[in-house]
């Protein structure tokens, strides 16, 4: 079961943190329900932002007290996402609107955002929920600057869970590029631990290419190039560099060419240069 399993995983990755730290769990519109519902709600460490369906109900908080006889009322009014929120911020090109709701997901208040890049277009609208509250995400100035530096300043902390919400994009990013140009699920194996170790080996080959521009300054220049160039052009390096180191073993031992040692003694200087 996908829920279960990715339950099971935020249960390990929690267990690293310190116990007075809290985690926040980023997930798209398949997560929050079932196994992952359960965890969030019954792990006080753990909290949840999340996009959600646009039909998930919502509700306004519960009416105050009126003394009467009988149950007081757990939840207020039923809302629509279209009509009951006060769309008080732009962002780009999406207007944005906040406030506390409760929701059948979780049994205490939540905090929701509403977006949208076209008020008289209903589909357009989209719906974020947040298990914490934006008071309870302790930031300074310059930690709300770095991280939602889209948002406007006197917004960023009622728009903080949403300005988190963007992180998960480049996990996105990562999965796209990896399906398009690392033929990421064209693997050949059928066994389980055939599959885990293709996909940990490609996540490594991934991340090793990304990060080569960073840590080595003769690859800076590809700091800005996309995934696909950058995997091209290494690639063929590597690929070169193995030939090249075949072949100068072979004439090593085999011939004794100075004017074929001298042409790979000038490759070896133009790679220095890629």
């Amino acid at each position: 079961n996908k829920l279960e399993l990715a339950a099971h995983m935020v249960e390990q990755a929690v267990q690293e943190f310190p116990t007075e730290t809290k985690a926040i769990l980023l997930c798209d519109s398949w997560y929050p329900k079932g196994a992952i519902r359960r965890i969030v709600s019954a792990d006080s460490q753990l909290e949840l932002i999340a996009n959600v369906r646009v039909d998930t109900k919502l509700y306004d908080l519960p009416p105050a007290p009126t003394g009467k006889r009988g149950r007081p009322a757990k939840r207020g009014r039923v809302l629509d996402c279209h009509l009951d929120f006060d769309l008080h911020t732009q962002i780009g090109d999406y207007l944005v609107g906040t406030r506390k709701v409760m929701t059948n997901l979780f049994p205490d208040p939540i905090y929701a955002t509403v977006t949208t890049h076209n008020p008289e277009n209903s589909s357009s609208y989209r719906i974020f929920i947040s298990t914490i509250m934006p008071e309870d995400i302790l930031l300074n100035d310059q930690e709300l600057e770095t991280l939602c530096p889209e948002i406007p300043e006197a917004d960023r902390n009622r728009l903080l869970p949403y300005g988190l919400y963007g992180f998960r994009w480049a996990i996105e990013v990562i999965f796209y590029e990896q399906k398009t140009f690392w033929s990421f699920g064209k693997y050949m194996v059928r066994s389980k631990k055939g599959i885990e170790s293709y996909v940990n080996f490609l996540a490594i080959a991934y991340s090793c290419v990304q990060l080569l521009p960073f840590k080595q300054e003769r690859y800076a220049h590809l700091k800005e190039e996309s995934s696909q160039v950058k995997k091209q052009l290494i690639g063929m390096a590597i690929q070169q560099e193995v030939f090249f180191y075949t072949f100068v073993l072979s004439i090593e031992n085999r011939i004794k060419s100075l004017a074929i040692l001298k042409a790979y003694e000038q490759w070896v200087e133009e790679k220095h240069n890629f």
